[in-house]
């Protein structure tokens, strides 16, 4: 299984708190997102993590898609250990990983990444179908022992830091 022999490298020393996204551009609203992070790790004596992509899940799931990158996978990798994230799992988003359940995908992040526990957006979904809402992984966390912790996106003069926003505003610019 793809997932499971890119995660199997990893071997946290000790278990971790996570968020999970493309971080395209690591832009102000990924920073809000990862200081909490890294300010819950910390308090927590937890590991931080990120769980990022090499690609846009949305090219899979819809295949006409193109996604301007803002920027490389390399430069993603080195954007977030500047900001100070201890373990970066860059996966593959194949039709495998798309078909996981959300339960299964939490499953493997507990086995490989020891995960405690999951910092995430209000919108933030996973897992084959969107199914694993702010709800779901609550109800998950419950059952399995993690926690789920909720972030309110940064808004920058009344509008929500992301990266979509930012290429509108460079394809406007254009």
């Amino acid at each position: 299984m793809q997932v499971d022999e890119e995660l199997a490298p990893f071997s946290p020393q000790k278990e971790t708190l996570l968020t999970i996204g493309v971080f395209d551009g690591l832009h102000l609203g990924h920073k809000h997102l990862i200081s909490k992070l890294l300010d819950l790790a910390h308090k927590q004596d937890l590991a931080s993590g990120v769980v990022t992509f090499r690609q846009h899940p949305r090219e899979l799931l819809t295949p006409k898609t193109k996604i301007p990158s803002l920027c490389s996978v390399a430069e993603r990798e080195r954007l977030l250990k500047n900001e100070g994230v201890d373990i970066i799992a860059t996966l593959t988003f194949s039709r495998e990983l798309a078909q996981l359940s959300a339960r299964d995908f939490v499953s493997l992040l507990q086995k490989y990444l020891k995960m405690r526990g999951l910092v995430i957006g209000p919108d933030f979904v996973l897992g084959r179908n969107r199914e694993g809402n702010a709800d779901t992984l609550r109800s998950l966390g419950k059952e399995r022992g993690f926690s789920v912790t909720i972030v309110a996106p940064k808004k920058i003069n009344g509008e929500v830091a992301s990266s979509t926003a930012i290429r509108q505003a460079l394809a406007d610019a254009i």
